[in-house]
């Protein structure tokens, strides 16, 4: 009796000693195939709203009340030591108040695919203080976009000059090379303009 359960027993070792180096293999491979595969990155970005939390007027005495804001959505890829311009679109005549607080903005910012690493995403915020002036701020801006090709904001004050009595509000950029992220995402405008706060967010989907 002894040398027949010590044999069940031998093989009942064996069979759980493998069961055990066969979940730990697969366990091991899943993990190796999670860590190895590749990251998706964002493919195109569809613009879908722009929403004023906090009118840049509404603290002042002498204000209208109303924002005239301009909204500036750049295309932009990697060209050695600068960033050229893929796609550019200018949104006008958004006037906020206590009415209206929001705008759809439907337009896609789609590079090629092949490029995705070298892509980026720019939108521009500015206030309107003249009639007539939003191509220029559009040719302005664009000629000094493209010297940004780390991807970050300049300073208020190095902007500010460029545009004249209009007012520059905020500059965000968005990679290509980021993780995907799924359902609607948001760009926050916010800050102090003169003595007034503003905040502006704008609402887009990543594919």
């Amino acid at each position: 009796m002894k040398p027949r359960y010590y044999l069940s027993l031998l093989l009942l070792i064996g069979l759980l000693t493998a069961c055990q180096q066969k979940m730990a293999q697969t366990v091991s491979t899943d993990a190796h195939a999670e860590l190895s595969a590749p990251v998706r990155m964002i493919r195109k970005i569809e613009l879908l709203e722009l929403r004023s939390v906090n009118l840049s007027e509404d603290m002042s005495v002498f204000s209208t009340h109303d924002d005239e804001i301009i909204l500036i959505a750049y295309l932009l890829q990697k060209d050695a030591d600068s960033l050229k311009i893929l796609d550019v679109h200018l949104f006008k005549d958004l006037t906020f108040d206590s009415s209206k607080t929001s705008y759809e903005l439907p337009y896609t910012l789609a590079p090629d695919t092949a490029r995705l690493a070298d892509c980026m995403a720019a939108f521009m915020l500015a206030e309107l203080d003249n009639e007539g002036t939003e191509y220029s701020i559009r040719d302005t801006f664009s000629r000094r976009i493209t010297r940004y090709v780390d991807g970050r904001p300049p300073s208020r004050l190095a902007v500010d000059s460029l545009f004249g009595t209009d007012d520059f509000l905020d500059l965000e950029f968005l990679r290509y090379d980021e993780p995907y992220r799924e359902g609607e995402q948001e760009v926050l405008f916010k800050g102090m303009q003169l003595f007034d706060r503003f905040e502006y967010r704008l609402t887009y989907r990543l594919y």
